[in-house]
């Protein structure tokens, strides 16, 4: 980041705070308003919905709730109060206006299927399931379970909640371009791709630095927490140019499915046979003979299949030099050099390593191991980098670390 600049933080997509009502008063809500009757304020969760589904579950029962987006309040009427060590933030009116809610709703998906996920079910078109199940970006609630598919199976999803909840959140980077930050920007949530290695999913590097051989968009570097619940783990160290495959959110939270499709070759995938919410993938080392990084490791990856699982910290654009930003096959001078003394006879493979590692640090953690031991240490370095997010939500408090959720956009000189 060095001759960056930042700009003035602002909340990710605009959105200030959740507030959780009952689904079946979302229309006349969104139409009239949110008004309070025993409070003179409006109580808002100001960094994670599931607070306000907690609050919503003792005052009142209801089947499925909405979380709704607040935006466009004055900062300064948005009030935070600590009393006995928990924290209540709200905003200091008795009325909310339409114009301060919205859905949330990225976009109404047309083709998707209306089969529940997590048991198979397949709902009948036009069903509330059906209705719900294609809101992309909206977010339901059973009591304090953020559902992903809201009508059907609700104990799983709260096992996913629950595998979510006590499991590892980590600090891990995707490279984008600036368009696609505009569109993150804009809805406020980080999407899937369409295809990928093992399926059309969000794929996180462990450092920055490792983004610039896995990714296909340069300039902007997304910094993001991200839940990694029960992780499995993919392993095509030893396979060239692996077939992409089609493993989708439903494989992963239903193991039965992965085989009702022969033709996707799901089981190439050994994956356990268990209910995953995240894959760390492992790559192995480059094995194109004709470039600089022949034999060096690639580093593993996080695969990711749910938008819900990732927060946007911060995002910064590419400064000039920077090294993560530059063209997939981009090495620094010294490691070129070094390469072709290597090719000459001039440098044993050990000392062109040495060299290579030498320019690019955040791969030493891989020198001298085999590929597949690559999967192992990247599980320690995971584990460190939870126990370094675990340190910093404790020294500032477990609210305030994560309260903001801002969106830092830093622009180059």
């Amino acid at each position: 980041m060095a001759g960056a600049e930042a700009c003035v933080p602002g909340t990710i997509g605009g959105t200030q705070g959740w507030i959780l009502i009952d689904a079946n008063k979302e229309d006349v809500i969104l139409k009239e308003g949110f008004k309070v009757e025993r409070r003179d304020y409006v109580p808002i969760s100001r960094f994670e919905p599931t607070v306000g589904a907690k609050a919503l579950a003792r005052w009142e029962k209801n089947e499925i709730a909405v979380a709704l987006e607040v935006h466009g309040v004055a900062e300064e009427d948005i009030k935070k109060e600590e009393k006995d060590g928990r924290v209540r933030t709200y905003i200091a009116v008795k009325f909310l206006p339409p114009a301060n809610l919205r859905t949330g709703l990225v976009f109404e998906r047309s083709e998707i299927t209306n089969k529940c996920p997590f048991c198979g079910k397949l709902h009948e078109e036009g069903s509330q399931y059906a209705e719900w199940h294609r809101m992309l970006g909206k977010r339901f609630f059973a009591n304090q379970t953020e559902l992903v598919a809201p009508g059907c199976c609700h104990g799983k999803q709260a096992e996913r909640q629950e595998r979510l909840s006590n499991g590892r959140t980590v600090i891990l980077y995707h490279q984008t371009n600036e368009w696609t930050l505009g569109q993150i920007e804009e809805s406020g949530k980080m999407l899937r791709g369409s295809e990928g290695t093992v399926g059309g999913a969000i794929y996180f590097a462990l450092t920055p630095r490792e983004t610039q051989w896995k990714t296909l968009r340069r300039g902007v570097m997304l910094v993001c927490e991200v839940q990694l619940g029960n992780m499995l783990k993919v392993d095509v160290a030893g396979v060239k140019k692996p077939p992409y495959k089609k493993l989708t959110f439903a494989h992963m939270m239903n193991p039965d499915s992965r085989g009702e499709n022969p033709d996707l070759d799901l089981a190439a995938l050994k994956l356990d046979p268990v209910p995953g919410d995240s894959i760390l993938l492992n790559r192995g080392t480059d094995w194109r003979e004709d470039r600089v990084q022949f034999g060096m490791p690639s580093a593993p990856e996080v695969v990711i299949f749910s938008w819900q699982q990732v927060k946007l910290k911060h995002a910064y654009k590419a400064s000039p030099g920077d090294a993560w930003a530059q063209e997939l096959g981009w090495f620094p001078d010294e490691i070129k050099a070094a390469h072709e003394k290597y090719k000459a006879g001039q440098m044993d493979r050990a000392a062109y390593e040495n060299e290579f590692l030498k320019h690019t640090p955040e791969l030493k953690p891989y020198q001298g191991l085999d590929a597949e031991a690559h999967m192992q240490k990247a599980e320690e370095l995971l584990q460190k980098n939870f126990e370094a997010w675990k340190e910093a939500r404790a020294e500032v408090g477990a609210v305030d670390a994560a309260s903001p959720g801002y969106l830092v956009i830093v622009a180059a000189d």
